[in-house]
């Protein structure tokens, strides 16, 4: 059984890896923790249309805060990111020095946990990104979101931005169909349930929608991408995979999803 407690020293480790991005998309020298830059990319262009300015915002599980500085970037905001990893916060911290004088919103980093997260304020949007796939079990992550839930005011919005079974199943059905390896979870994720996610979840909230977001960038860069130059390996930096980040989005092929949840 996957323990919380090896989950985090694999982060703690990861902090120390600096990421240089090939395509940067504001002014910031790293990347996140996301080695497709892509993907994240798209993550934080997704997440950032539900923001508006003026909007208090957190971010659980900001890890190097590089979406959490994007977000201030873009958006007049105050927000806050709290990750449970002394290392990542420290990295968080010297990401925010390095552009401070470009935000636009107030960015604040904290040591916070999920498992046991304590805020006084109250928030209008909370977000996670790809933090949930890494508690290790189902009735751990159902506590995380009812915890998430508190620290929303009537209205708020959740933003759920995690790995979906669904999703990583539709896609490996086409891979396998073309000769491609199934795509495996990495040992410190697990991924929801669709049905099982908003069935929970609508104790607490309302579904708003589920956005595929990533689908049309999953199905050119997971299967076709690959599928075409088979037997090389294929690279996030492929010409390819930057056409097909800005592509019209169809389908339910990408391994991430973001639920939109409102607080009832």
């Amino acid at each position: 059984m996957v323990k919380d407690g090896d989950i985090k020293s694999h982060w703690s480790k990861v902090a120390k890896e600096g990421v240089a991005c090939a395509k940067e998309i504001f002014p910031l020298k790293f990347c996140g923790t996301f080695k497709d830059y892509n993907i994240q990319h798209l993550e934080m262009r997704t997440l950032l249309g539900y923001i508006e300015d003026g909007n208090k915002v957190v971010e659980i599980g900001c890890g190097k805060g590089y979406t959490t500085l994007f977000m201030a970037w873009a958006k007049k905001i105050s927000i806050l990111g709290v990750d449970y990893s002394e290392e990542m916060i420290s990295v968080a911290m010297s990401n925010k020095i390095q552009i401070e004088n470009k935000l636009k919103g107030d960015v604040t980093f904290n040591l916070g946990d999920v498992a046991d997260l304590k805020l006084n304020d109250v928030y209008d949007i909370a977000y996670t990104e790809r933090c949930l796939i890494n508690v290790p079990t189902w009735e751990d992550q159902k506590a995380a979101i009812r915890r998430i839930s508190q620290i929303l005011k009537h209205g708020g919005l959740f933003l759920m931005l995690e790995g979906s079974k669904q999703g990583l199943m539709n896609l490996n059905k086409l891979r396998t169909q073309n000769g491609l390896n199934e795509i495996q979870m990495v040992w410190h994720n697990l991924f929801f349930d669709d049905q099982e996610l908003i069935r929970f979840a609508a104790d607490f909230f309302e579904l708003i929608e589920v956005n595929n977001f990533c689908s049309t960038y999953m199905l050119i860069s997971r299967v076709l991408h690959p599928a075409l130059i088979f037997p090389d390996q294929p690279k996030y930096e492929a010409r390819i995979n930057e056409l097909a980040v800005g592509m019209p989005n169809f389908g339910d092929f990408g391994y991430e999803k973001l639920y939109v949840f409102r607080k009832k």
